[in-house]
């Protein structure tokens, strides 16, 4: 349970704090989602890693025969300026097999996007579709891409527990059993 909650207490607040939510256009649409990004460094460009989440209950869920089915469309757009550098879009589907899944609240990963771009100043746009109930969410966020040289990050570090704590090691238990979580640390200078 420990571990758990070290994990959770390291972890959980880097996800917050990228998250940005998108939101629905229209007054009254359940439609909403969230998504986060982060950087990594590939050769002489960033890649910026877009990562969407959706729940069901903000989608629209039509019967097809014994099962429910929404369909959804999500567009990413980076600009620099009023220069469009990528778009990219997603559809999918989502079936679910009982009426009440199509309530459920438990955010889960809608789709992923993958942008390498130069160091910059850049304007990301999503638009999320329901294609079903035919309403639109939007966000819009600056993102700053740093210099892929200056994207950083740490060797493995393994959290293994000793008595009643945990010490941080760089180096690999013995015994994997004994192994309460791993972890890396990404450093972005501003």
């Amino acid at each position: 349970m420990k571990f758990i909650l070290l994990w959770v207490l390291l972890v959980f607040p880097l996800i917050l704090w990228g998250q940005i939510f998108i939101l629905p256009t229209e007054d009254g649409s359940p439609l909403k989602a969230n998504f986060s990004y982060r950087f990594f460094r590939a050769d002489t460009m960033a890649k910026v890693e877009i990562s969407i989440q959706l729940t069901n209950n903000a989608l629209q869920f039509l019967r097809d025969e014994n099962k429910y089915k929404a369909q959804y469309k999500i567009s990413v757009a980076v600009y620099k300026g009023n220069e469009l550098m990528q778009a990219k879009q997603f559809s999918n589907s989502v079936w679910v097999a009982k009426y009440e899944s199509t309530n459920l609240s438990d955010p889960w990963e809608a789709a992923e996007f993958y942008l390498l771009l130069p160091e910059g100043k850049y304007n990301l746009y999503i638009i999320l579709n329901d294609l079903n109930a035919g309403t639109k969410a939007k966000a819009q966020t600056t993102i700053k891409v740093p210099r892929p040289e200056k994207i950083k990050i740490s060797t493995l570090w393994f959290f293994v527990p000793q008595k009643d704590s945990l010490v941080i090691s760089t180096k690999v238990p013995a015994l994997w059993d004994s192994l309460g979580v791993s972890a890396q640390v990404y450093d972005i200078p501003k």
